[in-house]
């Protein structure tokens, strides 16, 4: 415990956003951690930091999201989207939700009833036909290439397209050739968290505030145990998740997926070479 940190005690369980989290040991500065919700498992603690942060900063801060307004949120039935979906309703904004239709049936269980395919460009005219014309008034993106035009035709004046992805980033430049009169807004959590990091320690008292009054519920997850962090991955690279990934030191507490045959098994007496071992993963 470092110097000056007087908010937790050795042996405190507590929920925080860390980089290379994934190291035996991970050192974080105090403000990017609290309390776990005394209403949740490790496990389920685990799906909120990441997920709900960047939902909250980007539809309350940045986008400044208002009740009965209409938000584009793609790639909603994953960690980011779930929960930009739960805050976004929160706030009583009208949901427009893309995400593999073998996803859908999950988002409208969550009450979205505006639901439409990520896998085609064919939610822009939807959106038009759903909305007389009219657009929506925020963009919540994180997919890439003709999807980021897509998603800028279909917004409204004075509106604002917050991008969570990597990927494809555009400069002011490229967004006006596309559209003018609205915002474009970049989110990347670990900057605000290293620049801002009092941003991530109020953010995260009130999401965990909110799940221990019930007023926000945490995302549905597949857990693995840390050993079969491999086949974790291959998953997500799949898309085949909804909700959250989580890595379990626990493995009685893991439910495996189907993907855990082939699995690969260490052998005492071999030789192996592990490429990166001084990131996260490779640790």
């Amino acid at each position: 415990m470092g110097d000056g940190v007087d908010q937790f005690a050795v042996g405190d369980a507590v929920m925080a956003l860390a980089a290379g989290s994934l190291g035996q040991f991970v050192t974080l500065p105090a403000a990017l951690a609290v309390a776990q919700p005394h209403n949740l498992s490790p496990q389920r603690a685990a799906t909120l930091p990441a997920n709900f942060l960047t939902a909250c900063y980007a539809l309350k801060t940045v986008a400044q999201l208002k009740a009965g307004e209409r938000i584009l949120i793609h790639a909603a039935a994953g960690g980011t989207g779930m929960a930009a979906v739960k805050v976004a309703q929160q706030l009583g904004a009208e949901v427009y939700a893309t995400a593999s239709p073998s996803k859908w049936s999950v988002l409208r269980q969550m009450g979205v009833k505006h639901v439409l395919n990520s896998r085609t460009l064919d939610f822009a005219d939807a959106i038009r036909a759903q909305t007389d014309g009219q657009g929506v008034d925020v963009v919540l993106n994180s997919l890439s290439g003709e999807f980021v035009g897509k998603g800028l035709a279909v917004l409204a004046p004075g509106g604002c397209f917050v991008e969570i992805g990597e990927r494809d980033v555009r400069s002011p430049k490229q967004v006006a050739k596309l559209k003018t009169d609205i915002r474009y807004e970049v989110v990347d959590l670990m900057a605000i968290a290293q620049h801002q990091p009092q941003t991530i320690q109020t953010l995260l008292q009130t999401i965990k505030e909110q799940i221990e009054a019930g007023e926000l519920t945490p995302n549905p997850q597949r857990t693995f145990p840390i050993s079969h962090a491999p086949q974790a991955f291959r998953y997500m690279q799949q898309a085949r998740h909804v909700g959250k990934i989580v890595l379990a030191l626990d493995e009685d507490s893991c439910e495996l997926a189907e993907t855990t045959s082939g699995k690969a098994h260490i052998r005492r007496e071999a030789t192996y070479l592990i490429t990166g071992g001084t990131g996260g993963l490779g640790i």
